[in-house]
């Protein structure tokens, strides 16, 4: 996904999917993720949001229950206003690093990698100095 936008919309990636274009509250969130903010008002009597959302075909995970969702279909969520539903792809690889200063550009002297079951997948991780262009040079290292 190398130099693709970090944000995309679903039909950019999914343009044969009829679906895709119909998912306006949705988009992908890098190459492994999907978030659908809830922007409806929440139910007066259950106090929470809802929000379609649909899977391109494969498994996807909620990020943060592990729950599971067949792809190929409308799926409806509930939650908090505050909440924001994240799916991630089976066989998904998304690394993250502490929370750092404000400007966020610092390497990470730990990353914990989260990897969602389901199916094969590889990731590269780049690092470089974080400080010169010596990058330019060759000066990084990837790491399968």
């Amino acid at each position: 996904m190398q130099g693709r936008p970090l944000v995309l919309p679903m039909y950019s990636v999914y343009p044969e999917d009829e679906e895709a274009y119909h998912g306006p509250n949705q988009y992908l969130f890098g190459s492994e993720l999907i978030a659908a903010p809830f922007v409806a008002p929440r139910d007066a009597d259950t106090q929470l949001s809802r929000q379609a959302v649909w899977l391109p075909a494969g498994d996807w995970f909620d990020y943060f229950s592990g729950r599971r969702y067949a792809g190929g279909r409308w799926h409806t969520l509930y939650g908090a206003l505050d909440d924001i539903p994240v799916l991630a792809k089976a066989g998904g690889i998304v690394p993250l690093g502490r929370r750092v200063s404000w400007d966020g550009i610092a390497n990470p002297t730990e990353l914990t990698v989260h990897v969602f079951a389901g199916s094969d997948n590889r990731f590269e991780l780049y690092e470089d100095d974080g400080d010169t262009q010596a990058y330019l040079a060759g000066h990084g290292c990837i790491t399968p």
